[in-house]
C-alpha cells in the first residue's frame, strides 16, 4: 500500500477480485476489496490499544463516489450490518462474539469503508511518507 501511494497509484484494497461482504471485512477477513479509514481526527487503536503505525493519509471523500463509501459508525449502519449476521435484531447478545466485537470496533474507531481503490487525487495529505 505505501509503495502505491508513493508511486501515485492511490490506496488499493488487499484484493480487488474479492467478493466479501462488509460484515466479513469488519469481522477480520484479510483479503477484501475494501479499504478501511476513519473519521477520527486523532490516531485510532485496535481493540488491544495498539496503534496502526505512524503513517497516515487524509482523504477527501468528496472525490470518491458516494456509493463506494460506507460510514460504519452510525446506528443505521450498525442495524444494516446486524441484518447480515446471524442473530436477533435488537438483541446484540444473540450475535457471535466476533460480530459483537466488530461492531464495537467500527463504532469506536469511527470506521469508514471505501470500496475498491482510493484514488490518488483524493489523498490531500500524507504524514511520514519520506
Amino acid at each position: 500500500m505505501f509503495a502505491s501511494i508513493k508511486s501515485g497509484d492511490g490506496i488499493p484494497p488487499k484484493s480487488l477480485a474479492a467478493t466479501d461482504t462488509i460484515m466479513e471485512h469488519v469481522c477480520g477477513r484479510k483479503e477484501t476489496h475494501w479499504v478501511s479509514a476513519t473519521r477520527h481526527k486523532r490516531d485510532t487503536t485496535n481493540a488491544h490499544g495498539n496503534g496502526f503505525g505512524d503513517r497516515r493519509v487524509k482523504i477527501d471523500l468528496a472525490v470518491i463516489a458516494t456509493n463506494r463509501i460506507y460510514d460504519l459508525s452510525t446506528p443505521e449502519a450498525e442495524r444494516a450490518l446486524m441484518k447480515e449476521a446471524s442473530g436477533s435484531p435488537g438483541n446484540p447478545e444473540t450475535y457471535s462474539n466476533t460480530v459483537q466485537q466488530a461492531l464495537k470496533d467500527a463504532k469506536r474507531t469511527k470506521e469508514v469503508l471505501i470500496e475498491g481503490t482510493v484514488p490518488q487525487d483524493s489523498i490531500v495529505e500524507k504524514v511520514n511518507f519520506t
